[in-house]
């Protein structure tokens, strides 16, 4: 295949592409939308559940003595029902 033939067979293989590509955006897009919706739901329910599993969080600390109580505050505001914070000073 030579000539004119072959830049119409080209050009038609790109446009099928990219049509292809912008199917799987809006397939995409659409399942997104689908699994936010449904998430919204599910997450204020793991967050209070006393049955979710028990997190510590380790905050080392070496010459924080500026900003390490705002640090544990930020991390005591979590909400989170099973938060375990344990702050680590070297004594410096």
């Amino acid at each position: 295949m030579s000539g004119p033939g072959l830049g119409v067979a080209v050009a038609a293989v790109v446009v099928a592409s990219i049509a292809a590509q912008a199917s799987l955006y809006v397939a995409a897009g659409v399942d997104l939308r689908r699994r936010r919706q449904r998430d919204r739901y599910l997450r204020p329910q793991a967050l209070t559940s006393h049955l979710s599993p028990k997190v510590s969080v380790l905050v080392p600390a070496y010459n924080e003595e500026v900003s390490i109580a705002q640090s544990v505050r930020g991390l005591l505001a979590l909400a989170y029902p099973n938060l375990e914070v344990v702050v680590v000073n070297d004594g410096s």
